[in-house]
């Protein structure tokens, strides 16, 4: 992962686009999802907010994942750790969990979200899938079971895009089944 960043140096520049969000008449315009100054040192690196990369970095990441923490023949996580990182950390007491909205179905890993039964899940998904997604409409999603990846990466404002990242999903999942 060479282009996974907390700060877009001068040479990434030009590279790192807006989000956008539509205006009053529909039309898109870049929009400034947080107050992140990407271009400048951040005065705290943290996991939650501020990354930036590209789809050919996430890809990797989430294919690392995939492979039980290797990639490319090279042991980056054991596997014990990739399962510890993939299996719901949540007691049975405190689910179903959600931001605003309980997610039946759903619980929470170190670091993901993961399908714990999928059909109490409104997505279309298996159980053991994991994701993430991020405030400008990307989202990464390891289904073990079907041996896939799905990466997107939107730059849409609100991230949830009207659906799109659950459209997209949707039409992945019912292209494995035609």
């Amino acid at each position: 992962m060479t282009d996974t960043v907390f700060r877009v140096d001068a040479a990434r520049r030009d590279r790192f686009g807006p989000a956008y969000r539509p205006g009053p008449d529909g039309e898109l315009r870049p929009y400034a999802i947080e107050a992140v100054p990407f271009t400048e040192p951040p005065a705290l690196i943290e996991g939650g907010v501020g990354l930036v990369s590209t789809v050919r970095d996430y890809l990797r990441f989430a294919q690392m994942f995939l492979h039980g923490g290797e990639l490319d023949g090279v042991r980056i996580l054991e596997p014990d750790t990739v399962a510890l990182m993939t299996a719901n950390r949540i007691p049975d007491a405190l689910l179903p969990i959600g931001f605003g909205t309980p997610q039946p179905g759903r619980g929470w890993t170190l670091g993901f979200s993961v399908v714990m039964d999928a059909d109490a899940t409104a997505l279309p998904v298996r159980e053991g899938t994991f994701w993430w997604d991020g405030s400008s409409g990307t989202r990464f999603f390891i289904d073990p079971v079907e041996n896939m990846v799905i990466v997107i990466m939107a730059a849409a404002s609100p991230a949830h895009g009207n659906g799109f990242r659950q459209n997209f999903t949707e039409a992945v999942y019912r292209a494995l089944v035609d």
